[in-house]
């Protein structure tokens, strides 16, 4: 009885403990001690990751022990210092349509203003670096790299691969970004130093190329950007061409006793040293200075170019001009392709040029850029006049003849008689202009009363067109002068506050400065006016203009301003 009772007393004990155990749960859940975790075996192998806490994981199952998150796989990268001055961004997707599996950090956003500048970037990988020009106007875009943010509104694309991570880009347009073709981002540290200062010239455009004027050159195209004047411009020019192009800078006119390597002219009487630069390439940036600024090819076929343009612009010391080149030149004829069929002398176009002016002792190379042969053979078709004959030549060979003798001298192709040509020589004289003297002051006569004069009524109505005048055809031949028809009319008289508009109805380019006796005085300039081109100016002061044409200067002409 005693051995039950204790049995039943010890299972009731047990029973309170149970009791009592249960009730401290129910008030507490997390005073259940959980197992105590085994741990994760991880291998060795190095399969680096870098966590968001920035420390390299050997592999992602030690990641996943330490209970840290993936940033990225590989090593986790040393933040480099960030530069004075410069701002550090990580590319995000790419905005222009094409472009959406690329990465991009916009530097400068779209916008209608243009920047110029350097740009210094150290990037995380090599990168390539963008700049646009535009929107683009209708019709604008015609086989230049462009660059869309819609599908409808383009720009044009320069778009530049230096094949590095660090370095540094001359840049001009309307936005700029650093870009890679990768799906992944990169990083990058930059910064823009912006040519403030460069604010005298700004540019922006698309053009289309023409035959090149300059001498040698009838066979190449070129768009000038900047025509020739007596201002020296430096500055950086961004492009997107067509096709591969090369890039042309001029100084002059140059001096008599200066003899550069490289030259460039209209008439082989104004002549301009020439920088001559082949990137080899359609896109691309150069830092300039000159007189003149062009983008060229030696190709027969036109070519368009977008560009954007930042320079300062600054008084030149012109160099005296000399109305004759000082030593002898080699002057280039091309006979071009599919000549030796009719129909190029309805345009005069069998030899180009087909009229070339030189000086004695010159010498005039033709080339045979055509497939079939061909013969310069002085005289007409109507007879042989025996002065110079090249005999048969072949498709990709030359004939050269130096002139000795001035004169006119009609030429043609015995093969195909509908060619025909002409060389104009004339006689070597040095010539030059000098600088102005003060002149010398002289008593001054008493004054005369002179009778009083009604002033003349300005109009009561403005004109309803402009004043025109017109570059005849072959005023850049001399003789124009000598009866004062270089511009036609030669006087033009006009109100102040009007406009006169010059038309070059000739062949070759042209000027209108403002001056005497070749001199400019600094009043106006309209730099190169190319064929069919025009240039307008307006008058707000009376009184009398001369102006002339700096590339041919015997043709003058006068405005009179009441």
């Amino acid at each position: 009885m005693d051995k039950m009772n204790f049995t039943v007393g010890i299972i009731a004990a047990v029973g309170v403990l149970v009791a009592i155990s249960l009730s401290f749960i129910a008030m507490d859940p997390g005073y259940i001690v959980e197992p105590e975790a085994k741990p994760v075996a991880c291998t060795m192998q190095y399969d680096p990751v870098c966590g968001v806490d920035g420390i390299t994981y050997g592999n992602s199952c030690m990641l996943g022990a330490a209970n840290a998150q993936l940033a990225y796989p590989g090593e986790c990268a040393v933040q480099k210092p960030l530069q004075d001055g410069f701002t550090r961004m990580v590319s995000t997707q790419h905005p222009g349509v094409g472009h959406e599996a690329h990465q991009s950090v916009s530097v400068i956003p779209l916008s209608d203003k243009i920047y110029s500048g350097t740009l210094h970037y150290d990037a995380s990988e090599p990168i390539q670096l963008i700049a646009l020009h535009g929107p683009l106007k209708d019709g604008e875009a015609k086989g230049q790299p462009t660059w869309t943010p819609d599908g409808t509104t383009k720009y044009a694309l320069t778009f530049v691969t230096p094949d590095d991570a660090i370095g540094e880009w001359k840049f001009a347009g309307n936005a700029v970004a650093i870009h890679t073709k990768n799906t992944t981002p990169f990083t990058v540290d930059y910064k823009a130093d912006f040519d403030s200062s460069m604010s005298d010239t700004v540019m922006s455009g698309t053009m289309d190329s023409v035959q090149d004027p300059g001498m040698g050159h009838e066979s190449h195209q070129i768009a000038v950007i900047i025509a020739p004047s007596s201002d020296v411009y430096s500055g950086i020019l961004s492009y997107s061409a067509s096709e591969p192009i090369q890039l042309i800078s001029l100084r002059g006119p140059i001096g008599p006793d200066e003899n550069p390597e490289k030259i460039w002219t209209v008439d082989g009487t104004n002549i301009f040293e020439m920088t001559f630069v082949d990137p080899k390439n359609a896109m691309g940036s150069w830092e300039f200075a000159g007189n003149a600024l062009a983008i060229h090819t030696k190709n027969t076929t036109q070519f368009t170019v977008s560009y954007s343009l930042t320079s300062v612009k600054s008084p030149g010391m012109v160099s005296p001009v000399m109305t004759m080149p000082a030593l002898p030149t080699t002057h280039t004829v091309s006979i071009p392709q599919g000549v030796s069929s009719p129909g190029c002398e309805t345009s005069d176009t069998c030899y180009l040029p087909y009229s070339l002016e030189i000086n004695v002792g010159d010498t005039v190379s033709w080339s045979n850029d055509d497939s079939a042969a061909h013969t310069v053979t002085s005289g007409t078709p109507d007879g042989i006049d025996g002065v110079f004959d090249s005999g048969l030549f072949m498709s990709g060979t030359t004939f050269d003849f130096t002139f000795d003798k001035a004169g006119t001298y009609p030429y043609f192709c015995l093969v195909h008689p509908w060619m025909i040509g002409q060389i104009g020589v004339n006689e070597f004289e040095e010539v030059y202009v000098n600088p102005v003297e003060e002149p010398v002051p002289v008593e001054e006569p008493a004054p005369v009363e002179e009778p009083v004069t009604e002033p003349t009524p300005e109009p009561t109505e403005k004109r309803s067109a402009p004043v025109e005048i017109t570059m005849a055809l072959g005023s850049s031949s001399p003789g124009c002068e000598t009866t004062n028809e270089c511009y036609l009319p030669y006087t033009a008289e006009i109100y102040s506050g009007e406009p006169v508009v010059w038309v070059n109805a000739d062949s070759a380019a042209h000027t209108v400065t403002s001056g005497i006796n070749a001199v400019h005085d600094g009043l106006f300039d309209s730099g190169m006016i190319i064929p069919k081109g025009t240039w307008e100016n307006f008058f707000t002061d009376a009184g009398e203009y001369d102006y002339y044409c700096m590339l041919h200067p015997w043709m003058t002409g006068k405005v009179i301003v009441q």
